[in-house]
């Protein structure tokens, strides 16, 4: 079917096209902040995904450095293990879940010294 300005050969109006024009900007405008968004977002997400990892790189050099020693070097350095352990808990590198495991290990081979 025809267009009716076609059939009886009228015209498009000044406020036709202004409201064609404007319904064209909003809708970039729409489309500008749309894209700003899904940007912003990908970029959060970037950050939190790297965020993660090097918190769980922390914590794995903070499990390394609290690993068991020699027998010799564990009966001399459990305090100060402890101490930096605790340190670490503090600075939340470590949670506490972690910290009393790995206070049970030092502990553990501490007691057997005496056992």
């Amino acid at each position: 079917m025809e267009d009716y300005r076609q059939v009886f050969n009228l015209r498009e109006t000044d406020y036709e096209s202004a409201c064609k024009a404007s319904a064209a900007h909003w809708s970039a405008l729409w489309w500008a902040v749309i894209a700003l968004g899904v940007v912003v977002f990908c970029l959060g997400f970037v950050v939190l995904v790297n965020r993660d990892r090097r918190i769980a790189a922390m914590r794995a050099a903070a499990v390394r450095t609290a690993a068991p020693q020699a027998p010799a070097a564990q009966a001399q350095g459990v305090a100060a293990e402890l101490a930096h352990l605790a340190q670490l808990r503090d600075q939340g590198v470590v949670t506490q879940d972690e910290f009393e495991q790995q206070k049970a290990k030092l502990l553990g081979g501490w007691r057997a010294w005496f056992e």
